[in-house]
C-alpha cells in the first residue's frame, strides 16, 4: 500500500531491506504501521554494527515503555487510556483491601477469618480490579520479552505467536527501541 508523496515499491515491499535506502548516521525517517490506525513510528538510523557469530537477529538492546497492543484503536484511543490508567488509580479498591487486612491483623486471632473480611465477593472484585490495573503497566518495557518474541518470530517455531506488530519493537510517542538489524550480505 502505498500514499501520496511517499515511496513505492516494484518488488515485494516485505523483500526490501533497510540498508537499500543508504541511510546516514542519525538520519530519520517515519515509519507507518497499521494504515487504519496510522500508527506513525519516528525512527533514527544509528548506524550498523558487525555481525556476531551465532546470535539471532534482531535483537533489541535497549527501550522505554510498553508498546500498544494491537487492535487498541489507535494512538488517540490509547492515549486516553493511559491518561485514565494515571489518573484514576484503584483508590477504592486498595482501602476495601486495606481495611480487611487491617480487621485482620487487629483480631489477634480471636474472630474466624472469613468473617473479619467481610464481602467475600466484594473483596475479590478489588483483589481483581488491582491486578487488572497492575497487568496494564504502560511505563514498564521488558527487552527479554521482546527478544523471545524477535526471536519466535525470526525461527518461526512459536505456537500461534501473537503477531509481531513494529508497535511491539517501536513503542508509541517518546518511547524508544534500539534494535541491531542484520545487513544483507
Amino acid at each position: 500500500m502505498s500514499r501520496m508523496g511517499c515511496t513505492t515499491f516494484t518488488t515485494d515491499a516485505r523483500k526490501v531491506l533497510l540498508s537499500q535506502f543508504g541511510f546516514r548516521i542519525n538520519e530519520r525517517f517515519l515509519y507507518e504501521y497499521d494504515f487504519g490506525d496510522l500508527w506513525q513510528h519516528q525512527i533514527r538510523f544509528e548506524g550498523i554494527q558487525p555481525i556476531r557469530g551465532k546470535k539471532i537477529y534482531p535483537v533489541c538492546v535497549g527501550g522505554a515503555c510498553a508498546s500498544p497492543p494491537e487492535d487498541c484503536g489507535g494512538p488517540e484511543a490509547y492515549m486516553e487510556k493511559m491518561d485514565h490508567h494515571r489518573w484514576n488509580p484503584p483508590l477504592d479498591e486498595l482501602q476495601l483491601i486495606a481495611d480487611a487486612v487491617g480487621r485482620v491483623i487487629d483480631s489477634q486471632g480471636h474472630e474466624r477469618i472469613r468473617d473479619l473480611l467481610g464481602d467475600v465477593d466484594a473483596l475479590e472484585e478489588a483483589v481483581d480490579r488491582l491486578e487488572t490495573y497492575e497487568r496494564f503497566g504502560p511505563d514498564r518495557f521488558d527487552r527479554r520479552k521482546l527478544n523471545r518474541r524477535l526471536k519466535q518470530y525470526v525461527q518461526g517455531d512459536a505456537i500461534n505467536p501473537a503477531p509481531l506488530s513494529p508497535s511491539s519493537v517501536a513503542d508509541r510517542g517518546a518511547a524508544r527501541s534500539w534494535l541491531y538489524l542484520r545487513q544483507a550480505p
